[in-house]
């Protein structure tokens, strides 16, 4: 009897600490929840920008939402210039 009755504060503390364990998780899984619905609704919103004549994809408004505007993007064409070419080093022959 004497046993249980010291074991029993970190009994009660183990199984509050659990029950708080499962309670995070669950509060893990509501943030990501939540953040699948706000993406969704922020990709609608970009959406409605690039499709509205009054915007595009050229607009101020777009690249406030990170965007690289169109006009402002590379088109990944690169040109080498200026390449030294090394000459292969001569074969001694015997």
């Amino acid at each position: 009897m004497q046993f249980k009755a010291k074991l029993k504060p970190a009994l009660g503390a183990h199984a509050s600490s659990t029950d708080l364990e499962r309670q995070i998780e669950g509060f893990r899984v509501d943030r990501r929840n939540a953040g699948v619905v706000s993406e969704e609704i922020a990709a609608i919103v970009v959406n409605s920008v690039q499709g509205d004549p009054n915007f595009g994809e050229n607009s101020a408004l777009y690249a406030s939402f990170g965007y690289i505007r169109k006009d402002d993007r590379q088109s990944g064409l690169t040109r080498l210039t200026n390449v030294v070419s090394v000459p292969a080093p001569h074969k001694a022959s015997a």
